[in-house]
């Protein structure tokens, strides 16, 4: 565990050296979800935030959780 977190930390530092937004994918718990946000990581996808869903109940899902400029940026993108 201790040489994964070396590698997370280097990414993370890697990530804000180079002004990039960081994705981490795979959040299932809160530890993870808090030591991420330590390492000011901003965008997280796991099922501790959603379980897979199809596209079409996505739109619900955003607008349920504050996420009404995504789904109007989606709809714009769409036309």
């Amino acid at each position: 565990m201790a040489s994964e977190r070396f590698i997370i930390e280097a990414i993370a530092h890697m990530a804000r050296g180079l002004n990039l937004e960081m994705v981490a994918e795979g959040v299932e718990e809160d530890y993870q979800l808090n030591y991420l946000k330590n390492l000011q990581c901003q965008v997280v996808q796991g099922y501790l935030i959603g379980a897979v869903m199809p596209a079409a109940d996505m739109e619900q899902f955003l607008l349920q959780h504050n996420g009404a400029e995504a789904v109007e940026a989606r709809r714009v993108a769409a036309s």
